[in-house]
């Protein structure tokens, strides 16, 4: 099966599958994850973060980033991804969301 390593606070510090592929996680000093990666291939992923601690991009060792825009109540408003095509979001008062549109302005 799979093992799960984990340090003394119970964070997730690694993976490694039946074939013995292995993952690596790293957190900062907050306690965030900061960086999922591939030993082998030095392939990664990191994580940051603003200063409100919602996650503001995620980008890969080609990269390729995706990131994130919130409103003053941390709604996700924006999703921008790897090609560059934005994804907006609008909610209600009470955080639902009401629509959200694709990078041509489309409902979806």
């Amino acid at each position: 099966g799979t093992l799960y390593t984990f340090d003394s606070q119970g964070k997730l510090l690694e993976i490694k599958n039946r074939q013995g592929q292995v993952l690596k996680l790293e957190y900062g000093p907050d306690g965030r994850l900061t960086t999922v990666k591939e030993p082998v291939s030095g392939k990664y992923f990191s994580f940051h973060y603003n200063a409100a601690g919602l996650l503001e991009k995620v980008a890969d060792s080609a990269g390729r980033a995706v990131t994130f825009g919130y409103d003053a109540e941390h709604n996700l408003v924006t999703l921008t991804d790897a090609a560059g095509y934005t994804f907006t979001y609008t909610y209600d008062r009470e955080g639902r969301v009401l629509a959200a549109f694709d990078a041509e302005g489309r409902q979806i």
